[in-house]
């Protein structure tokens, strides 16, 4: 394999010549750092074609398959460690443009690993708002930072950093004022992210317009945290989805869901009382069931302000066992509050009961 190489003959040291030995140089230095790099990947390409171009019953034609498989691993171990290495400065670059972030939320912290970033609109209760997110991975679990949409000097206020526990299958919005959020104009999640839009190219993206939901908990507090609604076209979050599901299957050992969907809320109490039955006031939720190495989680979610259909975030507990109760499609959730650990009795309706109980007996 021919070098680049540069004799003392070729590089001229006279004053018109200045310029010139030093675009030699410059040119020849960034030859033989690429170099390396390129190397790797030609010699791969030779095995290829020299184990192509050789009979199977030749006996050098295992040793040639053996030599490209050992090949095609070191490339992509050199490749890993440039990801990483690229990821690393970008997340160092990401922490330099947030602005409010407390102490504790180190972004380019060691051992967390930027996965994806970008813009995305979050659904409120009756607001889309552009804002920017970023999913990081760690040796132990999945987190997202929220962040404000960059200002004009490219700065992001920090709003918040959670763990993930779970995305949601993404749901179609079919245009117009959408039922899901309270009539919410869907062309807003389009035009949230894609401002410059002409209204016949809102119309047309529309069409293709997604929602997506994920739930994540506040790292320091698990009874607290957040179920946010993302809104955007299908590419940008049909890719986010992937991102996510992809980050929590790879560190999926902390929580795995048992069961998602709705229920009432027939109260709740301490565990002392002898009732177990709660205020008696009946609430709508909308549950998830975890289950994981350290026992089970429940997260709790109510529907969003003025009706608009938004799940938020109510609260989150420790679960110690469930059981049926009295009365039609009831059923009893021995619970502790993952602060504290105080026990208390939680009391709800859901067609599914049986489906419930016996999923989280098994967990």
């Amino acid at each position: 394999m021919a070098l680049n190489r540069w004799s003392a003959s070729e590089i001229r040291v006279d004053g018109a010549g200045a310029a010139h030995s030093s675009q030699i140089c410059r040119a020849g230095a960034e030859t033989l750092l690429i170099a390396p790099t390129q190397r790797l990947a030609r010699q791969l390409l030779f095995l290829k074609r020299l184990r192509g171009a050789t009979d199977a019953r030749h006996v050098d034609a295992a040793a040639l398959a053996r030599a490209e498989k050992r090949w095609l691993a070191t490339l992509d171990a050199c490749d890993a460690v440039a990801g990483a290495h690229a990821a690393r400065r970008r997340a160092e670059a990401l922490a330099r443009l947030i602005d409010g972030a407390p102490p504790a939320c180190t972004v380019a912290a060691p051992g967390r690993r930027l996965v994806h970033e970008g813009e995305l609109a979050k659904v409120g209760n009756a607001t889309v708002r552009p804002d920017y997110f970023a999913l990081f991975e760690t040796g132990t679990g999945t987190e997202l930072l929220h962040a404000s949409a960059p200002d004009v000097r490219g700065r992001l206020a920090f709003r918040r950093f959670l763990r993930v526990l779970h995305v949601e299958d993404v749901e179609v919005l079919d245009g117009g004022g959408d039922a899901a959020l309270g009539g919410i104009d869907a062309k807003k999640l389009v035009f949230a992210k894609r401002r410059s839009l002409t209204a016949s190219q809102g119309d047309e993206i529309l069409n293709r317009a997604l929602l997506l939901r994920v739930v994540c908990a506040d790292p320091l507090n698990w009874s607290r945290g957040h179920v946010y609604s993302l809104g955007g076209d299908r590419a940008a979050l049909v890719e986010w989805k992937a991102k996510l599901a992809g980050a929590l299957g790879r560190r999926g050992a902390e929580w795995k869901l048992r069961f998602k969907g709705p229920a009432t809320c027939l109260g709740e109490a301490p565990s002392g009382r002898a009732d177990g039955a709660a205020d008696g006031a009946r609430r709508d939720a909308f549950l998830w069931f975890f289950s994981g190495p350290r026992g089970a989680l429940l997260v709790r979610a109510t529907a969003g302000r003025r009706r608009s259909g938004k799940l938020e975030w109510r609260d989150a507990w420790r679960v110690d066992g469930v059981a049926a109760a009295a009365g039609d499609d009831a059923f009893r959730v021995a619970a502790r509050e993952p602060g504290d650990g105080r026990s208390w009795t939680l009391l709800f309706a859901s067609e599914d009961r049986d489906i419930i109980v016996a999923l989280m007996k098994s967990h």
